[in-house]
């Protein structure tokens, strides 16, 4: 169309689409027809429980042990009465490692004694086998357990796992 002279006046602009609001027209979202929007915020409920506190494991810190050494059916019979250890797997985002965690006899608590070098790029991941880095670190660290003292004995659930037990004198210390 020809653009308008100075004496016709410009044509009205074109009505909004169905979609599309005007200029002075508050943008408004329809609730569908068989969810009319009054019965979902009657229906809606905020949460109210706070999220979980995820909390790291430090040098100096106790973990709980999943099993009770005292218990009847015990994974680890030797436990109750000799301070034990096992290798697990601590994930991150930017590194891993796996760590000797040390208890003392019937103890259901459990502290790092040992840490194997770290594993770049784990992603939060399990442990996986497959990797030599993965694999040459653990064998590391199971190296160096028994170099200080510690007899190992019957592996844990996971692959990693190995169990060690300390039948010397006195407590066992940080190993390395």
């Amino acid at each position: 169309a020809p653009p308008p002279t100075e004496d016709e006046p410009a044509p009205p602009p074109a009505p909004p689409g169905p979609h599309e609001p005007g200029p002075d027209e508050p943008y408004e979202v329809e609730p569908p027809p068989d969810e009319p929007y009054e019965e979902q915020a009657e229906a809606y409920e905020p949460y109210e429980h706070e999220p979980a506190e995820v909390q790291e494991v430090y040098e100096d810190d106790e973990v709980e042990l999943a099993w009770d050494p005292g218990e009847a059916e015990r994974p680890w019979p030797e436990a109750a009465e000799l301070w034990s250890c096992q290798i697990d797997w601590k994930p991150g985002y930017r590194k891993s490692t796996f760590r000797a965690m040390a208890a003392a006899p019937g103890a259901r608590k459990r502290r790092p004694i040992a840490e194997s070098a770290p594993i770049r790029w784990t992603l939060m991941g399990d442990a996986d086998p497959d990797v030599p880095e993965v694999v040459a670190a653990l064998r590391d660290l199971i190296a160096a357990v028994e170099a200080a003292g510690w007899e190992r004995t019957d592996p844990g659930n996971d692959w990693f796992q190995q169990r060690f037990l300390w039948r010397r004198e006195g407590e066992p210390g940080r190993v390395g």
